[in-house]
């Protein structure tokens, strides 16, 4: 009984944990220097009137997590920067091999004596599957430049995550990468999780 006990309680617990890991994304953050530019500027966050549904639903919630993480959203008339982004997804087929273990049994008797043997060998597979990654290019112009036709970029970002984990953890990806938000940085990252009443 108290083998049963603590198998349940370890298995439980590894449920517990992996239950709470999210998956990794890739973040890159590249910010010109020579702009100054913060939280406490006034950002407008642009979106064409023909976007689509994708397109306008990713709007409010890049507007939302922008406010949610202390950022200064205005509307494009009261705006220092103005911020654009485009959605992608790129599918490709990756050709891997699964190993799988093979394990024969042997029984029998020699000189009277049953005995019993086991031989394991490991077979190769080949297999394919199809992967899509998810791509969010998010970019900042100053309202200064395009006033004067130049489109220099201030900042950039890129979010590169399986399209099954965007779909589940929109809100992470986006917050994960504004974490960075006037940084120079690119990595694989884990998500991690939205708490309501914190930054």
């Amino acid at each position: 009984m108290a083998v049963k006990l603590i198998f349940c309680v370890f298995f439980t617990s590894a449920i517990a944990l992996t239950g709470c890991s999210l998956p990794d994304v890739y973040i890159s953050s590249m910010t010109d220097n020579d702009y100054r530019i913060s939280k406490d500027s006034r950002i407008a966050v642009f979106c064409n009137e023909e976007a689509g549904i994708e397109e306008r639903n990713f709007h409010k919630l890049l507007v939302s997590e922008l406010q949610r993480n202390g950022f200064n959203v205005t509307d494009p008339c009261n705006s220092e920067f103005v911020l654009l982004f485009t959605l992608d997804e790129k599918t490709r087929r990756i050709d891997t091999i699964l190993p799988m273990t093979n394990r024969s049994h042997t029984y029998g008797s020699v000189g009277g004596y049953p005995y019993h043997g086991t031989t394991r060998s490991t077979t190769y597979v080949p297999y394919s599957y199809n992967y899509t990654v998810k791509k969010v290019y998010m970019w900042i112009h100053a309202v200064a430049d395009l006033r004067k036709g130049k489109k220099i970029t201030v900042w950039e970002g890129y979010i590169g995550a399986d399209k099954e984990d965007f779909r589940n953890y929109p809100r992470e990806c986006v917050s994960t990468l504004l974490k960075f938000f006037g940084e120079n940085y690119q990595a694989h990252i884990a998500l991690r999780p939205i708490r309501e009443n914190q930054d």
